[in-house]
């Protein structure tokens, strides 16, 4: 998440921001980019944050980001974090699924 000190919405959605990084705790890791601070400027002019606060979803191994719009509670945007992580799952045809079936 991107955001400002003088940022209303921030401010607002700080409470649940806060508690997020214990609700994912060992699944995916949350953080904050204060805009306000000089250092973080360019950051948030390469990442294009144009309005706060910005939250957005970085997947692993620089495979992009995905923006998030929805409702700033804690458990949307633990659920939104969790439908974007790699799936694992793979299509098995019937015979393949003999050959790996436990026995």
């Amino acid at each position: 998440m991107t955001w400002t000190s003088w940022c209303g919405h921030c401010q607002k959605l700080k409470s649940s921001w806060e508690k997020l990084p214990n609700a994912l705790k060992g699944i995916v890791k949350v953080g904050a980019v204060n805009c306000d601070d000089e250092k973080n400027k360019q950051l948030c002019n390469q990442e294009g944050v144009d309005s706060f606060p910005t939250i957005k979803l970085y997947k692993s191994g620089g495979r992009g980001s995905v923006p998030y719009e929805g409702a700033q509670t804690v458990k949307a945007l633990h659920d939104f974090a969790l439908e974007h992580l790699p799936s694992e799952v793979v299509n098995l045809s019937e015979r393949n699924a003999r050959r790996v079936a436990p026995s």
